[in-house]
């Protein structure tokens, strides 16, 4: 039986169909909780309005803006309901924004939220709860309507709001039932960011992927492959520093010199293409690396199901951002295909050395290229890694599993007994 509960998602931008560990979180919850909505502080340009598959059952809205009646109302009855104290917490939590612009545009999407909860939100708020990922403009919105309405609130932290500067982390942590990691790394980092947190409230619960759908694309792809053309090596990711795309164009330069032949595909978008593409042109490897652009989510599952070898070079990036468990890893492994990443943040826990895939050092092409070598060199120990890589997302990145996790965790949140 669902659980009788309320649970509204409150996401800094919605659509985006590349969080596709959000979406496919929410459609497992649509099945285990009573209601489920989705609501986008900022609504994106995206015309897939329900991304992954969420179901119609769930409702899906936006935060009123400033030209519509409902958010006069809606900051009418929450001033009303909270008016000393809402006040001096939008005062608090605003502070920290670089300009007045800037303190404008939070200050709208905060009181926006608000009123959204008069609409959404009944006067008991027994049954209600919100939960945001990532601790930026979802989860203020979710800390204001907290404030004003007396709705309990989590959040899911990732990479992204402990590896840069964010400076709402400690007011968003300490105010929500619970605070959600994705890794055991993320969780020792945000504590030691917040150090006066609790730890009792901070739960460590992965993103899963959908394990059912990538055994079947790994299966098949299996099937199809041309055992006699050159081994396939696939990245995935957006281009960004951290995701280490020009370490791997480095390393198959390496691979090309010292004639190992291979073909690689990158795939996604971002600020880094037009350096790589002068990378590709000035090491000569224009016939061997191929810039595929952005795919769609099922699109990319099927290419990296495809691939000889998945790789993800992930690095440490100039601004300190750096990946956690990469979606895309766990996709690639939940698919059976083999793997090579690195030594960094939350990837030993997904990937074992040797065991599960084989990791690098983060930045070092002579490392990945040597990975590369062994791993096509020992054709019999690379098929067992991925078996042992695909029972671990099996056993522990299941998103069905992970959903009910999470649902089990907010669930002893609001009982006062705290995570799980």
């Amino acid at each position: 039986m669902p659980a009788d509960l309320s649970l509204h998602y409150l996401l800094s931008t919605f659509p985006l169909a590349q969080e596709t560990f959000v979406t496919g979180e929410i459609r497992a919850m649509a099945e285990l909780v009573a209601e489920v909505s989705v609501t986008g502080m900022v609504r994106s340009d995206e015309l897939d309005l329900r991304p992954g598959g969420i179901p119609e059952r769930v409702a899906v809205d936006w935060i009123p803006r400033p030209s519509s009646p409902a958010f006069w109302s809606g900051l009418a009855a929450g001033v009303a309901r909270r008016r000393r104290s809402a006040l001096r917490d939008w005062a608090s939590m605003l502070h920290p924004a670089p300009s007045a612009g800037e303190r404008l545009r939070w200050r709208r999407l905060a009181i926006g939220a608000s009123a959204w909860a008069a609409r959404r939100v009944p006067s008991d708020p027994a049954r209600h709860h919100l939960h945001a990922h990532f601790a930026a403009r979802g989860a203020v919105g979710a800390y204001m309507v907290s404030l004003m309405w007396g709705v309990p609130y989590s959040m899911t932290v990732h990479a992204f709001d402990i590896f840069r500067p964010n400076p709402r982390l400690r007011d968003l942590a300490g105010n929500a039932s619970l605070i959600v990691a994705i890794s055991d790394f993320d969780r020792e980092e945000l504590l030691r960011l917040v150090p006066d947190l609790d730890p009792a409230r901070v739960s460590v619960i992965h993103v899963g992927v959908p394990v059912g759908d990538l055994a079947a694309l790994g299966a098949m792809a299996r099937q199809s492959a041309d055992r006699s053309a050159e081994p396939l090596i696939v990245s995935a990711g957006r281009l960004v520093e951290k995701k280490g795309m020009e370490v791997l164009v480095a390393a198959v330069a390496q691979l090309a010199r010292d004639g190992t032949a291979v073909r690689c595909e990158i795939v996604g978008e971002g600020p880094l293409r037009p350096r790589l593409e002068r990378m590709i042109r000035s090491l000569g490897i224009g016939e061997l690396v191929t810039l595929r652009g952005a795919l769609p989510p099922d699109a990319a599952r099927r290419r990296i199901a495809e691939a000889d070898l998945f790789v993800l070079a992930c690095v440490r990036a100039s601004n300190g951002d750096m990946d956690g468990i990469p979606v895309a890893l766990m996709e690639a492994m939940g698919a059976e295909t083999p793997v090579i990443s690195t030594r960094l943040s939350g990837i030993p826990e997904l990937v074992s050395d040797r065991e599960h895939g084989i990791l690098a050092e983060p930045g070092d092409a002579t490392s990945l290229a040597a990975a590369l070598k062994e791993t096509m060199a020992n054709p019999e120990a690379t098929r067992r890694r991925a078996r042992a890589g695909a029972r671990v997302v099996h056993e522990r990145f299941d998103q069905v599993q992970n959903a009910g996790r999470l649902l089990a965790a907010i669930l002893a949140s609001r009982n006062g007994a705290g995570p799980r």
